[in-house]
């Protein structure tokens, strides 16, 4: 739902103005959007037709996310003339944090009586993972902790987009015959950041022959992937 609000900015009492004469129908162009961080949807509010040449500007603002003409929160839009309407239509991209929306957009000419601003809100859902491809930096080790490999889980969902940040990414070293092979790993990243991977490095104790390495999301062990290591002596 669309609000507007009318402030009146003068102690004097200024003759009443609509604010459909001034700025109107602040129209969002999907509603259905996830937290992906890369989905790009459009905003567009109309001016009065008879705004004045220097007058015919709209300053969009969002709570969250990123005007790419702006690489901002704020960006100020001319408006054009389509279908016979002074429309100004912006880009805005998604976060990567599920979260809802706040937009406004209101004239970016100076008025000497009142201030119009549209409002509007859009829920933008998690992005979930539905798939995760494993990684690793090499695919042999070394026994005795005498060298490491890095490990990188990246997530997708079923868009084949990022996944939202904060999901968690369990990994493991396992025998063929679901032994665990245990290990050390450091530098941890094991939730989701803006790259929509998760990292760590592994390193190993007394171990022989191969294992692999598998990464799991948590909570949904069906998204999984394995890489074989060998153990070089």
């Amino acid at each position: 739902m669309i609000l507007a609000s009318a402030a009146i900015l003068w102690g004097c009492k200024p003759t009443p103005v609509n604010i459909s004469n001034v700025i109107t129908n602040l129209s969002i162009s999907n509603r259905n959007v996830v937290a992906d961080g890369t989905t790009v949807i459009y905003l567009s509010a109309q001016l009065n037709n008879q705004a004045d040449a220097g007058k015919q500007s709209v300053i969009f603002t969002a709570s969250a996310g990123t005007f790419p003409g702006a690489k901002d929160t704020t960006i100020t839009q001319a408006a054009v003339y389509s279908n016979g309407a002074l429309v100004a239509t912006v880009a805005w991209q998604v976060p990567q944090q599920a979260v809802t929306v706040h937009f406004k957009a209101t004239s970016a000419a100076p008025s000497p009586h009142q201030n119009f601003v549209l409002y509007d809100s859009v829920k933008v859902s998690s992005s979930v993972p539905s798939q995760i491809q494993l990684a690793t930096s090499a695919i042999t080790i070394k026994p005795a902790w005498g060298s490491e490999i890095l490990l990188t889980a990246t997530l997708k969902n079923s868009q084949n987009n990022n996944v939202s940040t904060g999901y968690k990414v369990n990994f493991g070293g396992f025998y063929p015959d679901g032994t665990s092979v245990g290990g050390t790993y450091r530098a941890v990243r094991d939730t989701t950041d803006m790259t929509s991977t998760a990292i760590a490095y592994y390193s190993v104790g007394t171990v022989t022959g191969s294992f692999y390495v598998k990464c799991s999301v948590a909570g949904t062990p069906v998204v999984r992937d394995s890489v074989l290591i060998n153990v070089s002596q």
